[in-house]
């Protein structure tokens, strides 16, 4: 008769241990979803293949996404911007009313990095991948930084005829500029209506002095990062919207 009712009450047992192991590890999951979904994202596929593209275009579907809480996410354009819901269903999230073609989904893969399927949206087969930025970081001056890493920041030395000059030009990471005439400051346009400032389309940078006044020039980097060269523009066009053409090479850079 004992044994009987050990065995119940036993079983009894195990399925508490295992409805508490259940509801543990259910309790747990939400947290590893908020923390995955907090912060800023940037679009690493943007930034890597900046020196290829002309800037923001349709390839990509936003520059940035910041989580704002558990379901809404601000979709970062650099020229606009939308907040857009979104929801966690099985593996993978979903963007609702991502774009005209609907929702578009998304995960949380390695490192914690995000992969968003937009290949439908920009027409390629590929998908974007961001990288989430540290929290605290000044987003401004982090994505600048970023772009001009990749696309101009260094040491140079200023060629005049093919030779080096002997004139040392330093492009900082911050938007700093030294030893290049009399330039305090550049900017490279990465989006926005400066994308076609030139006919036909090239990279933009500005450059500025010390009193402010900010002049355009077009350039080129070199595909291995060897150099930069950065060209004149002329006046618009007349009788288009502003275009202008590109004229001769003003600096040509040699990385140190």
């Amino acid at each position: 008769m004992n044994q009987r009712r050990i065995l119940p009450s036993a079983f009894a047992i195990l399925l508490f241990a295992a409805s508490c192991k259940s509801r543990s590890g259910n309790a747990e999951a939400p947290q590893k979803v908020k923390r995955a979904l907090s912060g800023r994202y940037v679009n690493q596929t943007f930034l890597d293949e900046m020196s290829d593209s002309l800037g923001f275009t349709p390839r990509y579907y936003c520059l940035q996404m910041h989580f704002v809480d558990s379901h809404r996410v601000f979709i970062d354009r650099g020229f606009e911007g939308d907040t857009l819901d979104y929801t966690h269903e099985g593996g993978s999230f979903k963007l609702v009313n991502a774009s005209s073609l609907g929702n578009m989904t998304f995960t949380i893969g390695e490192q914690g990095r995000l992969i968003l399927n937009d290949s439908a949206f920009n027409g390629t087969r590929r998908l974007s991948t961001f990288t989430r930025l540290e929290d605290g970081v000044d987003m401004g001056k982090t994505w600048n930084r970023m772009i001009n890493e990749r696309m101009a920041s260094g040491e140079y030395d200023l060629l005049e005829k093919g030779k080096a000059a002997g004139k040392k030009d330093t492009l900082g990471a911050d938007g700093s500029v030294s030893g290049l005439s009399d330039y305090v400051a550049y900017e490279l346009c990465h989006t926005g209506d400066c994308l076609q400032t030139t006919v036909p389309y090239s990279h933009i940078v500005f450059l500025t002095k010390a009193d402010g006044k900010r002049d355009t020039f077009a350039y080129k980097t070199e595909k291995d990062r060897s150099g930069l060269k950065i060209y004149a523009v002329g006046a618009p066009i007349p009788g288009t919207k502003g275009e202008r053409k590109v004229l001769g090479m003003a600096y040509d850079l040699k990385r140190r």
